[in-house]
């Protein structure tokens, strides 16, 4: 892709993103959205052309060239199986003693994004949003390449669906292990929960190398994003694709667990971070997302359905 943005423009970002970790202010930044594993940022800020996606900074610089390499390959092997995905580069910026990775795509209008074009359009299986997203997940899934669906991962770009979401690749290479060195992401978080994370996460991603699974994940977030009259229309659209069919009920208990893990998961990153500001006097090197789910509203919305 064309160089949107210049290498000293994303020092410029990083400068100001280390300052937000050293002092917890972010109203200098544009924030667009969280992911598990990195930050989205609009940049230049002021002048936005691209959406930054900023991973934890890495250990050398062959640790970054080895990610940049996976989300790369990632992002060939997407598109050889049929994926219109969004230009993407893997940009290095040093500064500070950091090595910071950053994802780079052109910043896409928020109209464009998947979730505001199921919100601005009435429920349907045929909904051509829904139909690409479900024909995609079923044709490029394989034992080695997986799709997360959420909604949060798509747009409509030029009238064409498009992936916009590489930062955390779901591939494995011959030997059946997964890709990515997850260390990259775990080395900012809770020492204490590496080792079980380490143990438990290569399993959890293996999931979306099943259709199934991905579809079932993208039906059941639906009610983080309050599109909960897609749900029914999305798992029609998934009706005759895979075995045994989506249910609501299903949809309904996927996010529940959903719900509980990354609440608990989100208390813990937020007490990690209290306890490097006030007791270590360190700055962390990576945002915590807020609480995406809504443990009152989902109990609430439980409670209207009984």
């Amino acid at each position: 892709m064309d160089e949107l943005i210049s290498d000293a423009e994303l020092v410029e970002l990083e400068a100001l993103v280390q300052e937000a970790l050293r002092s917890g202010d972010r109203s200098a930044l544009d924030l667009r959205g969280f992911g598990v594993t990195s930050v989205v940022l609009a940049a230049p800020v002021g002048s936005p052309r691209v959406a930054g996606k900023r991973v934890p900074p890495f250990v050398d610089h062959e640790a970054f060239a080895a990610y940049r390499r996976v989300v790369l390959d990632n992002v060939a092997a997407l598109t050889a199986a049929g994926l219109h995905v969004v230009d993407t580069d893997v940009r290095l910026v040093e500064l500070g003693g950091h090595l910071a990775g950053y994802v780079v795509q052109p910043l896409l209008p928020v109209d464009a994004l998947a979730e505001a074009v199921l919100k601005a359009s009435a429920p349907s299986p045929e909904h051509p949003l829904v139909v690409a997203v479900v024909d995609h997940v079923m044709t490029a899934t394989s034992d080695c390449l997986g799709v997360d669906a959420q909604v949060g991962n798509w747009a409509v770009v030029d009238g064409v669906v498009t992936y916009i979401d590489v930062t955390t690749p779901f591939s494995v290479d011959d030997q059946g292990d997964i890709e990515v060195d997850l260390d990259v992401f775990l080395r900012s978080g809770p020492p204490i929960m590496r080792p079980i994370y380490l143990r438990e996460l290569p399993t959890s991603m293996k999931r979306w190398l099943d259709p199934r699974h991905a579809l079932l994940d993208l039906v059941g977030n639906l009610y983080k994003l309050d599109l909960d009259d897609w749900v029914q229309p999305i798992i029609a659209a998934t009706a005759g694709r895979v075995e045994p069919p989506i249910t609501v009920e299903e949809a309904r208990d996927y996010y529940s667990g959903e719900v509980k893990t990354w609440t608990m998961l989100n208390r813990v990153l937020r007490a990690y971070d209290w306890w490097r500001r006030k007791v270590r006097r360190h700055a962390p090197t990576m945002f915590v997302p807020p609480p995406d789910y809504d443990p009152v509203a989902w109990k609430a919305k439980q409670a209207a359905w009984r």
